[in-house]
């Protein structure tokens, strides 16, 4: 069996990697791509191998294509597939 996990987008959290001061984050990436959305932004971060899409309120710390990026998100949000 191969296990895949997901997360909705609008669960991730984004924090500039020197913003994290002791709450760890899961994974580091960098920002690939932004997408405008009206009240919220479409983040494409690049991962090790993988990419991943957060979905954020304005609002929030606004980052840029090439900008490093402290990923996390709640053990809640994780949905498990198996295939």
């Amino acid at each position: 069996d191969e296990l895949t996990v997901v997360v909705r987008p609008e669960r991730v959290t984004l924090r500039a990697p020197a913003r994290v001061n002791g709450h760890g984050a899961r994974v580091h990436g960098t920002i690939s791509e932004v997408t405008f959305l009206g009240l919220d932004t479409l983040y494409e971060v690049r991962l090790e191998g993988w990419q991943l899409r957060a979905r954020v309120r304005n609002g929030a710390e606004p980052f840029n294509p090439g900008d490093s990026v402290a990923v996390d998100w709640p053990d809640s949000a994780e949905c498990e597939l198996r295939h």
